[in-house]
């Protein structure tokens, strides 16, 4: 030891070994001693304490320089123990009252020439149990302080790549690999502490990717990968999870893809998004929108069901969930957007084509209920402010081999006190223009006959029958609507007949009546009634017959021909006349009652004028015309 002194530096110790030119220098060893039966004895190297206004002393545990060749290592350890554990190696900085706390650095060497040194800590190896585990932590942070922070990170690099960061566990050949967790420590006041994932950033090539990957399961499943947030406290929201691509200044931005990988002997795994449930307000919204574009089509928005090689493919099913025990379930809108200078989208719903089956069916229905009127089902085509509106078309599906399909328009049955539903065909009303024509009709056949046109009112139970009615329209300024009844055309045989006929009576009914009649007139001629035949250019004109029904009680039903009353000129006249024969006789008028039954007399035949209150009442004339070449 030196001596003490009072003034200047404390003499100094130096143990050295010698300096030789030829060989390695001499060693120093400093070794305490050996106890054969209890422990040897501590080497203990350490400064003094200092003084009331300085430092405790600097010790340095350094190899020297070398010139030409490596430096000398430093090895600081305890030594081995057959029968005991090895003994702790502890490296700390000492505490204190002010400033920062003393830092402990481990730094490996620096190269000019070559890859710098490697810094390993490994935890001691337990060849039956367990090896040591590694912890690096900073202490507790003090009262009014934050605890200290943790950096894992490779240098910078001037030319070539930054060195990899590595965290992972050890393989296991009997047992699972351990587990990694990254964890922000809870808090009690402030947001709790991010944990971010960030890859590398490249001002010359595309960034790094940032992967995460559970793991391989050789012969069972592979690990779960679980992303969620924890849940909210008392009066807050659970945290949000946002997956999205980056913005692009130049070029697209990138995909974002959500799918569960192919299996090859079994069913691949099902994708599921759902908003979770909630006890008030409205549930949570979930929306699948594509990308907008300012120059050109927005993106498109695909749901597909998963293809099925052998069978049946997936189906798509769109739904509202069931409504509470309060409430309605959910509406569903199908509809395109709307657009300020171009056509709006088309909304089309159809099944696909079918090369060996028969197409699938489209649905559309109103479900039932048990209160108030049923859901309505309406079809609606556009609207157009400049030109025609758009149109509704229903059509069957055409059967290239066979008959095509009916469309067959019909309300439902009607409930034990109620009728069924009306049904109206109607072209709705112009203001400037005319109203929509309404054409019900069937096809033309090539090979076959066209179809029937039946319309009638159906039967009941109760009351008169239902009315069939056929009104042409009403003008305020000009002739109404005709209504024009035509038999179809026959251009090799015969037309077709028209028959208008009332039904048979009941057992305690009579049939119905038949007018043929035009209406009334207010300052005109009523309208004119002509029954006629046609013309015929290869044979005789049909005849016209006007008969009463026979009967089985009461006086036979009597047919009666009178022309119009004028109260301020003549009556009309009423004339019969045969037709006229160019070559032969004209035909026969014969006027008589049918002959009388066995206690009965024929009937009276009376030619008589009618009376006259204040002139000549009318001539009765009967004779024969003249003949210009015969009596």
């Amino acid at each position: 030891s030196a001596g003490s002194g009072t003034s200047g530096s404390g003499g100094m110790v130096l143990v050295q070994g010698g300096a030789t030119t030829a060989a390695s220098g001499g060693a120093v060893v400093v070794g305490s001693g050996e106890g054969t039966q209890t422990s040897s004895g501590a080497v203990r190297v350490g400064s003094a304490n200092g003084g009331a206004s300085g430092s405790s002393g600097l010790l340095a545990f350094s190899s020297g320089t070398a010139n030409a060749g490596n430096s000398g290592s430093i090895l600081i350890g305890s030594g081995a123990a057959t029968g005991g554990r090895g003994g702790a190696v502890v490296v700390s900085a000492g505490s204190g009252t002010s400033g920062t706390g003393g830092s402990v650095r481990l730094q490996s060497g620096r190269s000019t020439s070559a890859s710098g040194g490697t810094a390993a800590i490994a935890g001691g190896e337990g060849t039956a149990s367990s090896s040591g585990g590694i912890s690096l932590r900073s202490a507790n942070g003090g009262v009014v302080g934050s605890s200290g922070r943790l950096a894992f990170s490779s240098g910078s690099s001037a030319d070539g790549n930054s060195g990899a960061l590595d965290l992972g566990s050890g393989a296991s050949t009997g047992g699972s690999g351990g587990a990694v967790r990254v964890r922000v420590g809870s808090g009690t006041s402030g947001s709790g502490g991010l944990v971010s994932l960030a890859s590398g950033r490249s001002a010359g090539a595309s960034g790094g990717c940032l992967s995460a990957e559970s793991g391989e399961g050789t012969q069972k499943s592979g690990g779960a990968i679980l992303i969620r947030t924890a849940n909210g406290g008392a009066a807050g929201a659970s945290g949000q999870l946002a997956f999205s691509s980056g913005s692009s200044k130049g070029g697209n931005s990138g995909l974002l893809l959500v799918g569960s990988g192919a299996a090859t002997a079994g069913r691949s795994g099902g994708v599921g998004i759902s908003a979770g449930s909630g006890t008030s307000g409205a549930g949570g919204a979930l929306s699948l929108q594509s990308g907008r574009s300012t120059v050109a089509t927005g993106g498109g928005l695909g749901v597909a069901s998963g293809e099925g090689t052998q069978t049946s493919s997936g189906i798509v099913a769109v739904r509202a969930a069931n409504g509470g025990a309060s409430g309605a379930s959910g509406r569903l809108a199908f509809s395109s957007g709307s657009s300020s200078a171009g056509n709006s989208g088309t909304v089309t719903i159809g099944s696909g084509p079918a090369t060996s089956g028969r197409g699938g069916d489209v649905s559309v229905a109103v479900g039932s209920g048990t209160s108030s009127a049923g859901g309505a089902l309406s079809f609606a085509s556009g609207r157009s402010a400049a030109a025609t509106g758009g149109h509704v078309a229903v059509c069957a599906g055409e059967g290239t081999e066979k008959s095509s399909g009916a469309v067959v328009v019909a309300s439902a049955n009607g409930g034990a006190s109620g009728a069924s539903g009306l049904l109206a065909f109607s072209s709705g009303s112009a203001k400037s223009g005319n109203g929509g024509g309404i054409s019900i009709g069937s096809g033309a056949a090539s090979g076959g006959r066209g179809g029937a046109v039946s319309v009638s009112a159906g039967s009941g139970t109760s009351g008169s029958g239902g009315a069939a009615y056929f009104g042409a329209g009403r003008s305020t300024s000009r002739t109404g609507g005709s209504v024009t009844f035509a038999a179809g055309e026959g251009t090799a045989t015969s037309s077709g007949a028209v028959v208008v006929g009332s039904a048979n009576g009941g057992t305690s009914g009579a049939s119905g009546s038949l007018a043929f009649s035009s209406g009334s007139a207010v300052s005109g001629n009523s309208g004119s009634l002509t029954v006629g035949t046609g013309a015929a250019t290869g044979g005789r004109a049909g005849a016209i017959v006007m008969s009463v029904g026979s009967g089985t009680s009461g006086s036979g039903g009597a047919a009666s021909m009178a022309s119009g009353r004028s109260t301020v000129a003549s009556g009309g006249a009423v004339r019969i006349k045969s037709g006229e024969g160019t070559a032969t006789s004209s035909g026969a008028c014969a006027i008589r009652s049918s002959n009388g039954g066995s206690a009965g007399a024929s009937g009276r035949l009376v030619f008589s004028s009618g009376s006259a209150a204040g002139g000549n009442s009318g001539a009765v004339l009967l004779g024969s015309g003249a003949a210009t070449g015969g009596r």
